[in-house]
């Protein structure tokens, strides 16, 4: 399955009733798992997958259906922890409130996570999730990484914990909530702060991955580097008429030597081919 062969048919869907039927189905199957939510006992939930056990703040029902998403998630969640190696180096890029980071950090020793959220509140409570669940080899950045450094607007969700937040601002609209974050190159962090280099990166920030990914060249052909999993956006390039962004993820993966495998409609690992 190759979803950029049927990017066309997917805006047609979404420009018809056959998406909005799709949607309301998933709305009611989450309306469905949220009733389970408890407030008082929820304000912090169990995530237990395989033999990985972590903890999550869950204070609202936005950030109960955040965590809980990783039952929906298990297929790209077991296709990331399987690459996971000893010494391994992970670059959460787009973290929100960590729960990939958590799972993958608590998957091994001698392993180390850096991740990486520009969002204030977001940000916040990645950091105390990664306290709650004693995770000494976990480092938090405040901030986004980009194709350059300086500052941009980050489009804020209606939650903090929604992971919904987007720098896409080519259509900016006034009733929205915005703040100005940090970017910064991925390949200046290795050179100036001296950042371990990562073995595997992961990338989820709403339609702005080909950016992080322009910032992230040399690091992407450094042979450390050989395993990058992401989301194409495809709803949110589309609205922005960006629909040549998934090709172009697509061939800079593929130019710099990765073999790219779609994990589900939106996923796909990267691995570099071994010469």
């Amino acid at each position: 399955m190759n979803p950029l062969k049927y990017n066309g048919i997917r805006t047609f869907a979404r420009n018809t009733r056959i998406i909005k039927i799709y949607s309301t189905l998933k709305r009611i199957q989450e309306w469905v798992i949220l009733q389970k939510y408890n407030p008082v006992k929820d304000n912090i939930s169990n995530v237990k997958l395989n033999d990985i056990n972590i903890k999550m703040y869950t204070e609202s029902i936005n950030e109960y259906k955040r965590v809980i998403s990783y039952k929906n998630d298990s297929k790209i969640l077991n296709t990331l922890l399987m690459e996971i190696k000893a010494d391994d180096v992970f670059w959460d890029v787009g973290a929100n409130i960590g729960l990939y980071s958590c799972l993958a950090a608590a998957s091994r020793n001698n392993f180390k996570a850096f991740a990486f959220e520009p969002e204030d509140k977001a940000y916040n409570r990645l950091k105390e999730n990664i306290e709650l669940n004693g995770l000494t080899n976990t480092f938090t950045y405040k901030m986004a990484l980009a194709d350059k450094s300086g500052k941009l607007r980050l489009k804020i969700a209606e939650h903090f914990a929604d992971g919904n937040h987007s720098l896409l601002n080519s259509n900016p609209d006034e009733l929205s909530i915005y703040e100005e974050v940090e970017i910064i190159k991925g390949d200046d962090l290795i050179i100036n702060d001296k950042i371990d280099v990562p073995n595997i990166i992961k990338i989820d920030v709403e339609g702005f991955e080909y950016n992080v990914l322009q910032g992230l060249i040399e690091t992407l052909k450094n042979k450390r580097c050989r395993i990058v999993l992401t989301e194409v956006h495809f709803s949110q390039l589309n609205a922005q008429g960006l629909n040549d962004i998934p090709q172009k993820i697509y061939n800079l993966l593929t130019e710099l030597g990765f073999y790219i495998k779609w994990i589900d409609h939106s996923h796909f690992i990267a691995k570099k081919i071994k010469k």
